[in-house]
């Protein structure tokens, strides 16, 4: 029966594990987006600028 619980112990700490890995995924996405816009607005300037 110990061992089961002990089973379930690891089991779970490997979800958390897992779930930490998420938390710093999401993290990340808002200096993705960021990222992502500023890339966008350059190009858009850069077509507005050859269109003048």
């Amino acid at each position: 029966f110990r061992s089961e619980i002990d089973e379930l112990r690891s089991e779970i700490d490997e979800f958390r594990g897992e779930i930490d890995g998420f938390r710093s995924e999401i993290d990340d996405f808002p200096v993705e987006i960021h990222e992502f816009s500023v890339k966008e607005v350059t190009r858009s300037e850069e077509r507005l600028k050859k269109l003048l």
